[in-house]
């Protein structure tokens, strides 16, 4: 990365924490008013149990819970070396694209980023590290533009006024664990994204839900559906994708993208799981170390930083509660965890989003 994008980005970063203009964005001010009249508001409700308050609370009041900065974001003409740098800094899975204008002409998360290394880095499976230098420092829109010609996954937006159960239930129908979030009118609160869009103002997650709920527990600890056994709350669970830690990583990247699932069960020779694999995975990839693509899983693995000895595979108790279950997301920061026989082989797995079915059982939905 040059000394001058670290300073326009560094410059970016700054103004971005200014009050925003009435040209399509929103300031500062407006926002303090809005949550001064939404908490009265809410105050007058009677809201008495967990279903009025997944009813009553609003997008906005759950994403800034945690900040009230701005989303991190990346303009079309900065570069993807820079574009996986902010998503190792933030530790984020996508980030929003703008054009000049500051409206966002699309998403590009590391997925996108190390399909396209692949396909152009790692030709007959020989990594060519004059390619890999050159594809880092070329253009976001140029991946970006590239991607529009391919079949894309569809990504949607929720107004920020929506109602949590709302995003639950579309989270659900759409199979999708994050929307953008705009501030403006959405007909039934969620929809396709249309682009460009001037009225972007961050991203909702299944994480953010769940941390919500996890971090005001008294509605939960009420209801006696939480506390269920794990397995009494799921007769089957999906089969995991299990892939040998000797695979070569980049073949293992191919592989999880033509199956369309996000996530490997990575094992031994013995079958017993090591570790998970998923796209979060290659978040640290730089032009220094993206030559591990071509090693074998174990090695890309082991040179995880965010990993270290004490480091074990995160797996699912049956016996646990819901509640308990839905901690152990929040506290881990995973997004996947396995079910293991008593040989430590997976066997099934849970996702975020099927705790979010279950509070829509709960709900009754």
């Amino acid at each position: 990365m040059s000394a001058e994008e670290l300073l326009s980005s560094t410059q970016f970063e700054l103004a971005s924490k200014g009050n925003k203009t009435d040209s399509g964005e929103f300031c500062q001010i407006c926002n303090e008013i809005e949550r001064f009249q939404t908490k009265s508001k809410h105050k007058n409700e009677k809201v008495d149990s967990l279903i009025k308050v997944l009813q009553t609370v609003q997008v906005f009041e759950i994403t800034e819970q945690w900040s009230r900065g701005p989303p991190v974001t990346i303009y079309s003409a900065q570069t993807i070396q820079y574009a996986l740098y902010l998503i190792n800094k933030w530790r984020v899975y996508s980030l929003p694209v703008l054009n000049p204008q500051d409206m966002m002409i699309g998403l590009v998360d590391i997925l996108d980023i190390v399909k396209e290394l692949i396909a152009q880095c790692f030709k007959d499976n020989k990594y060519e590290e004059d390619k890999t230098k050159k594809f880092l420092e070329t253009q976001v829109d140029s991946l970006f533009l590239r991607q529009l010609d391919k079949d894309r996954s569809k990504s949607y937006s929720v107004a920020r006024d929506a109602p949590a159960l709302s995003v639950i239930q579309n989270m659900a129908f759409l199979k999708r664990d994050r929307f953008t979030i705009v501030d403006r009118k959405v007909a039934g609160y969620v929809e396709e994204q249309p682009y460009p869009e001037v009225f972007f103002q961050g991203i909702i997650s299944a994480s953010d839900i769940l941390r919500f709920l996890c971090k005001y527990p008294y509605w939960i600890q009420k209801e006696p559906f939480f506390k269920k056994k794990i397995k009494e709350l799921f007769a089957t669970f999906r089969s995991p994708l299990v892939v040998n830690q000797k695979e070569i990583t980049h073949k293992v990247v191919s592989d999880m993208d033509k199956t369309g699932r996000k996530g490997m069960a990575v094992v031994n020779d013995n079958g017993r799981l090591l570790w998970n694999f998923s796209p979060s995975d290659l978040r640290g990839i730089t032009v220094t170390n993206c030559h591990l693509l071509n090693g074998t899983l174990q090695e890309f693995l082991e040179n995880d930083k965010s990993r270290d000895w004490w480091t074990a595979p995160i797996t699912v108790d049956l016996d646990s509660s819901l509640y308990e279950l839905m901690q152990q997301f929040v506290c881990t920061r995973v997004h996947r965890m396995y079910v293991v026989d008593e040989d430590g082989k997976p066997t099934g797995e849970i996702k975020q989003r099927d705790l979010l079915r279950q509070i829509l059982t709960f709900a009754h939905l």
